[in-house]
């Protein structure tokens, strides 16, 4: 929602099955500084105990973006904020919060810092952030922040990282899966233990050998778990126009990993590794006959 003085808001609307309007709120800016604004609405989830959670980045702007910060809004069954929580650092810029509920009420959360905070005012582009990582902690059930942890500080986790589905099993290990933008985009598989450190990271990439092709990636949305304790997940693969790709092509992805996130098993034999491993799709192989053809092949 704007509110026509340079004011992005954040906007939440409930209607009922035939599309009626049962109620509309809209949730201003946290900060007062007349350049802030609500800038991606990201996530709704129903909370427990009633309500739902929503996360959002607030951005500020003086010529250049200087600031994004993170944050959690939760409202009650009728849309009245209930309040809301900053979960990002005040010194970089802070992508992609992503929260699910806990039985207890509380949330854990995730979210990326790709970036470092310029000065207000500054006329150059915030800088790349060369520690970024995935930040992963927990809200309490009043909105506040219990802990954080700098999943780097277990494996070697740098880049900017898009969370984009969360599983949690019977036993308390987590797995978030997404999408990460480091030299290339692809797409990753990472688990936590219940004392929330980071086992391991698998990534994904499709046909590493299309070398040629600008703006390639692969992506990973969505989280199963299958009955052998592995995953499937969706997701997508882009090239631009490229040898492999004369056309370019955007196909829709989907994988099946076992329980250490190999596609072939036995990649990580002990479903630890200090180091993310990266996985590739490859094209299958193509045979002609006979070659030389004539009229048939």
């Amino acid at each position: 929602a704007f509110d026509y003085e340079t004011k992005f808001y954040l906007s939440l609307h409930k209607m009922d099955t035939l599309g009626n309007l049962i109620y509309s709120h809209d949730y201003a800016p946290t900060s007062n500084q007349s350049d802030a604004d609500v800038g991606n609405p990201l996530q709704i989830v129903p909370a427990t105990g009633g309500g739902f959670a929503i996360t959002f980045e607030e951005r500020f702007w003086s010529g250049y973006m200087t600031n994004q910060d993170a944050y959690c809004l939760k409202v009650d069954s009728l849309g009245n904020e209930q309040w809301r929580c900053a979960i990002g650092h005040h010194d970089t810029v802070n992508y992609r919060p992503f929260v699910f509920p806990r039985e207890n009420g509380n949330y854990y959360f995730t979210y990326s810092d790709p970036m470092i905070v310029n000065t207000i005012g500054s006329d150059v582009s915030p800088m790349m952030n060369d520690s970024s990582t995935i930040w992963f902690g927990e809200i309490s059930a009043e909105g506040d922040v219990l802990w954080k942890r700098n999943l780097n500080r277990d494996i070697n986790l740098q880049g900017h990282f898009y969370v984009n589905d969360v599983y949690e099993d019977e036993q308390g290990y987590i797995y978030l899966s997404g999408e990460m933008e480091h030299v290339n985009i692809m797409g990753f598989l990472l688990k936590i233990n219940p004392s929330h450190e980071a086992e391991w990271m698998q990534q994904y990439l499709c046909f590493p050998d299309n070398t040629d092709a600008g703006g390639t990636y692969t992506k990973l949305y969505g989280l199963t778990p299958t009955s052998d304790g592995g995953f499937a997940m969706t997701g997508e693969y882009f090239s631009s126009d490229s040898e492999m790709f004369p056309g370019g092509t955007q196909s829709s992805l989907v994988i099946k990993v076992d329980e250490c996130g190999c596609l072939e098993a036995g990649c990580n034999p002990d479903c630890y590794t200090s180091t993310p491993q990266v996985q590739y799709i490859r094209m299958l192989p193509l045979e002609v006959y006979p070659n030389p053809a004539g009229r048939q092949i």
